[in-house]
């Protein structure tokens, strides 16, 4: 394994990924909202057309809304995730 983990060592860099969300409750109505970051992994330098399809920055942007009583609870979201 130590020329696998050379190689690893070799393509990928640690990274910190951030989330942040939160959540407002106004009686039996609920409103969520987030944001996650994921940075690019790879360290390698590659062309143009596989760095689009193989790496880039992640961003996500959630909305969410819902209904909670004692009895049941309703959740609807939405997630948009952009490259780049």
């Amino acid at each position: 394994y130590i020329q696998a983990n050379k190689d690893t060592k070799n393509t990928f860099r640690n990274v910190f990924n951030l989330k942040i969300g939160g959540e407002a409750r106004a009686g039996i109505f609920r409103f969520r909202a987030g944001y996650g970051f994921q940075p690019d992994v790879y360290k390698a330098d590659f062309n143009e057309l596989d760095k689009r399809v193989r790496s880039s920055d992640a961003n996500t942007l959630s909305f969410g809304a819902g209904i909670r009583n004692e009895t049941f609870f309703l959740d609807i979201s939405y997630n948009r995730t952009s490259f780049g």
